[in-house]
């Protein structure tokens, strides 16, 4: 399972670019589509802070849309409400 949840607290810690950060999403979709992945990824979902712009505008950027919104989701920032992003990977 991959994790790229904290990818803006962690490009903003380490000083990641946005190159960086499309190279590493790519490199994660990449595996997760792979025609040998067992089990088969069809969707990817991960949560982004309502106030987080640069983080929506990048998800959004690639083919990510939102989704839903989850009240109260983190405990220790404010605001604490993300959204539900969605990426589909394969289409029916």
């Amino acid at each position: 399972m991959y994790n790229v949840t904290g990818f803006v607290t962690f490009r903003t810690k380490f000083l990641i670019t946005i190159a960086q950060g499309t190279t590493l999403l790519n490199h994660i979709l990449h595996h997760a589509t792979l025609p040998s992945q067992t089990p088969k990824f069809v969707e990817i979902y991960l949560h982004v802070q309502t106030s987080n712009e640069e983080a929506l505008a990048f998800y959004k950027r690639n083919d990510f849309e939102i989704v839903g919104t989850r009240e109260g989701y983190y405990k220790r920032i404010e605001p604490p409400d993300a959204h539900i992003l969605k990426r589909v990977l394969i289409k029916d």
